[in-house]
Protein backbone atom coordinates (compact mmCIF):
# COMPACT_ATOMS: atom_id res chain seq x y z
CA UNK A 1 0.00 0.00 0.00
CA UNK A 2 0.83 3.61 -0.91
CA UNK A 3 2.13 6.04 1.88
CA UNK A 4 0.26 9.10 1.82
CA UNK A 5 2.92 11.22 0.46
CA UNK A 6 3.29 8.97 -2.24
CA UNK A 7 -0.16 9.03 -3.70
CA UNK A 8 0.26 12.53 -3.44
CA UNK A 9 3.65 12.89 -5.30
CA UNK A 10 2.07 10.62 -7.68
CA UNK A 11 -1.20 12.86 -8.23
CA UNK A 12 0.81 15.63 -8.78
CA UNK A 13 3.02 13.63 -11.20
CA UNK A 14 -0.11 12.75 -13.45
CA UNK A 15 -1.41 16.15 -12.99
CA UNK A 16 1.89 17.57 -14.56
CA UNK A 17 1.70 15.14 -17.44
CA UNK A 18 -2.29 15.83 -18.26
CA UNK A 19 -0.91 20.29 -18.46
CA UNK A 20 2.13 18.85 -20.86
CA UNK A 21 -0.43 16.42 -23.03
CA UNK A 22 -2.60 18.93 -23.03
CA UNK A 23 -0.73 21.68 -24.31
CA UNK A 24 1.91 19.62 -26.25
CA UNK A 25 2.40 15.95 -27.59
CA UNK A 26 4.85 14.64 -25.03
CA UNK A 27 8.45 14.42 -26.27
CA UNK A 28 9.84 10.89 -26.69
CA UNK A 29 12.36 12.58 -23.40
CA UNK A 30 9.79 13.18 -21.25
CA UNK A 31 7.89 10.40 -21.88
CA UNK A 32 11.12 8.11 -20.75
CA UNK A 33 11.73 10.49 -17.79
CA UNK A 34 8.23 9.92 -16.48
CA UNK A 35 8.71 6.27 -16.65
CA UNK A 36 11.56 6.28 -15.39
CA UNK A 37 9.84 8.02 -12.71
CA UNK A 38 7.34 5.28 -12.11
CA UNK A 39 9.25 2.60 -13.09
CA UNK A 40 10.41 1.90 -9.10
CA UNK A 41 7.23 0.03 -8.17
CA UNK A 42 8.01 -2.28 -11.52
CA UNK A 43 11.58 -2.23 -10.42
CA UNK A 44 10.47 -4.05 -6.81
CA UNK A 45 9.99 -7.26 -8.55
CA UNK A 46 11.56 -6.84 -12.09
CA UNK A 47 15.19 -6.46 -12.50
CA UNK A 48 16.64 -3.50 -14.11
CA UNK A 49 19.96 -6.24 -15.10
CA UNK A 50 17.38 -7.62 -17.74
CA UNK A 51 17.69 -10.83 -15.76
CA UNK A 52 15.01 -13.35 -15.28
CA UNK A 53 14.66 -13.75 -10.99
CA UNK A 54 12.26 -17.24 -10.28
CA UNK A 55 8.90 -17.12 -11.80
CA UNK A 56 9.25 -13.12 -12.69
CA UNK A 57 10.15 -12.43 -16.01
CA UNK A 58 12.44 -9.68 -17.31
CA UNK A 59 10.80 -6.83 -18.95
CA UNK A 60 14.09 -5.12 -20.18
CA UNK A 61 14.27 -4.29 -23.94
CA UNK A 62 10.43 -5.44 -24.65
CA UNK A 63 9.23 -3.58 -27.31
CA UNK A 64 6.69 -0.69 -26.30
CA UNK A 65 3.97 -2.50 -28.19
CA UNK A 66 4.01 -5.70 -26.74
CA UNK A 67 4.70 -4.25 -23.12
CA UNK A 68 1.47 -2.58 -23.91
CA UNK A 69 -0.33 -5.68 -24.79
CA UNK A 70 0.73 -7.27 -21.97
CA UNK A 71 -0.78 -4.74 -19.39
CA UNK A 72 -3.44 -4.41 -21.35
CA UNK A 73 -4.05 -7.96 -20.96
CA UNK A 74 -3.76 -7.70 -17.22
CA UNK A 75 -6.01 -4.93 -17.06
CA UNK A 76 -8.63 -7.07 -19.19
CA UNK A 77 -7.96 -10.06 -16.96
CA UNK A 78 -6.98 -11.95 -20.05
CA UNK A 79 -3.75 -12.36 -18.21
CA UNK A 80 -3.78 -14.27 -15.24
CA UNK A 81 -1.45 -12.82 -12.44
CA UNK A 82 -3.30 -11.39 -9.26
CA UNK A 83 -0.60 -8.99 -8.69
CA UNK A 84 0.09 -8.10 -12.20
CA UNK A 85 -3.53 -7.42 -12.78
CA UNK A 86 -3.81 -5.04 -9.95
CA UNK A 87 -0.66 -2.86 -10.63
CA UNK A 88 -1.43 -2.64 -14.77
CA UNK A 89 -5.41 -1.85 -13.46
CA UNK A 90 -3.80 0.86 -11.13
CA UNK A 91 -2.27 2.75 -14.09
CA UNK A 92 -3.58 4.95 -17.34
CA UNK A 93 -2.44 4.50 -20.55
CA UNK A 94 0.13 7.25 -20.82
CA UNK A 95 1.65 6.00 -17.67
CA UNK A 96 1.83 2.34 -19.15
CA UNK A 97 3.00 3.53 -22.53
CA UNK A 98 5.88 5.78 -20.61
CA UNK A 99 6.48 2.55 -18.64
CA UNK A 100 7.32 0.47 -22.38
CA UNK A 101 9.40 3.10 -23.59
CA UNK A 102 11.63 3.46 -19.93
CA UNK A 103 11.41 -0.45 -19.97
CA UNK A 104 12.38 -0.80 -24.20
CA UNK A 105 15.24 1.82 -23.88
CA UNK A 106 16.70 -0.19 -20.85
CA UNK A 107 17.98 -2.78 -23.26
CA UNK A 108 19.48 -0.44 -25.49
CA UNK A 109 22.21 0.61 -23.16
CA UNK A 110 25.47 0.18 -24.05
Amino acid sequence: MRSRAERLLRSVALAIVGVLLAADPISADDLFDYGAYLSSECTACHRLDGVADRAIPSIVGWPETVFIRAMDGYRRGEMNDEIMQNVARSLGDDEIAALARFFNQQGNRE
